[in-house]
């Protein structure tokens, strides 16, 4: 038997998909949410500077 917080959990993927295609921004939102997880997780500061810059440019 699952837990309620496992039970959502499970669910979640299927919730981010259909937000993802309802709501553009939300879609955008969630690819810079996990471009930063990945660019504070990595060792050095290059890949959060690349990130950076381009962001700033607009790319």
């Amino acid at each position: 038997m699952l837990s309620p917080s496992e039970g959502n959990a499970l669910s979640r993927p299927g919730q981010v998909d259909a937000l993802k295609q309802v709501l553009p921004d939300f879609a955008a939102m969630s690819n810079l949410t996990m471009r930063f997880r990945g660019s504070f997780r990595s060792q050095g500061t290059s890949r959060l500077g690349r990130l950076i810059r381009m962001l700033s440019t607009g790319e």
